[in-house]
């Protein structure tokens, strides 16, 4: 239900600004009215499966438990960052917050942009320890400024609606939303 919400604003959205397939024409764009924004509620560390069967000195492949701890163990930073995913959403394991947060803290030191903005949710929330919105705001700027565009959405949304120690600012929130449109967000978009 969430994915299908993001899907639907993405499309909308897409279209109003001129990326994704449901884009207009430039000119046509310019002559639609600017849209109130509606931001779907997402669950932000959700995490799209990579290709399944990661080759030798890949990051493990999403859902595979047993790979991705082995691999974390041995100093892969990525598989942590996937691990901190699973153990988030309960993918593969079961959903352990202070796991996930442990995991995605340590990944998110080597710049993992994924496991940056897992950390970044589950400090905003509070998820698996102390809430602390203004580091999830950093971490959401710097998870997207290196190319995950799920931050952007995330700190799209924390400024669209005010949440986080995030002013309230929607023009800001609409860039970040064309920022995480343009990179194509929703696949298949």
């Amino acid at each position: 239900m969430r994915i299908r919400l993001l899907v639907i604003a993405c499309w909308h959205l897409g279209a109003l600004i001129g990326c994704g397939p449901g884009a207009q024409p430039a000119v046509a764009v310019a002559a639609v009215p600017a849209p109130a924004i509606t931001v779907a509620t997402t669950v932000a560390a959700d995490v799209p499966p990579p290709a399944t069967g990661a080759p030798a000195g890949a990051p493990c492949s999403y859902g595979d438990e047993p790979s991705c701890s082995e691999r974390c163990d041995a100093g892969d930073e990525v598989s942590c960052g996937l691990l901190a995913a699973m153990y988030a959403n309960g993918v593969g394991v079961d959903r352990v917050p202070y796991k996930a947060r442990e995991l995605a803290e340590r990944a998110c030191r080597v710049r993992d942009a994924r496991a940056c903005n897992v950390l970044a949710y589950l400090l905003e929330r509070g998820i698996g320890g102390p809430e602390d919105g203004p580091r999830a705001l950093k971490l959401y700027g710097q998870a997207c400024a290196d190319g995950e565009p799920r931050a952007c959405l995330n700190l799209g949304r924390a400024h669209h609606l005010g949440v986080s120690s995030a002013p309230k600012d929607r023009a800001r929130a609409l860039g970040l939303f064309v920022q995480a449109c343009r990179a194509d967000l929703a696949e298949g978009l």
